[in-house]
């Protein structure tokens, strides 16, 4: 953990030499992308974990949060070079503020729940949302 830590400080000085900025650009630039949240990360080792948590579980990001990805995964890559950085979105939580109706709380969710909290961001209140319901059968033996 002392070393996921320096790495997250690693990553901040990263961000700042690449001069990204932590806010969501209000206009496009050519020679830096936008962050518009504050990303911490721990990398660990799969070998440490038992092997039903470093299972992957499918979770497809959304893109609010690919600018982020993108920029982490670039920082990883120039400081490890043949690892393979893998995203455990079952592994992770997110502190977010949200605004219902009139009043806004704040939230400590997992990392699913934020990419179902996300697509509502830009949901008014006489649209909605429909999802597709697959069933699928593990069987652990």
């Amino acid at each position: 953990m002392r070393i996921s830590s320096e790495a997250g400080n690693s990553f901040r000085n990263y961000v700042t030499r690449q001069g990204v900025s932590d806010q969501i650009d209000t206009e496009p630039h050519a020679d830096r992308q936008g962050i518009p949240l504050e990303l911490t990360v721990n990398v660990l080792t799969a070998s440490y974990w038992p092997q039903p948590i470093v299972v992957s579980t499918p979770c497809t990001f959304s893109d609010q949060l690919s600018p982020a990805m993108s920029m982490f995964q670039k920082y990883y890559d120039s400081r490890h070079n043949g690892r393979r950085l893998t995203w455990q979105g079952s592994l992770g939580t997110a502190d977010v503020r949200v605004r219902f109706k009139t009043r806004s709380h704040d939230l400590n969710v997992s990392t699913h729940a934020l990419v179902v909290l996300l697509l509502f961001e830009n949901v008014s209140g006489d649209d909605s949302l429909s999802y597709a319901v697959s069933f699928l059968t593990r069987y652990v033996f």
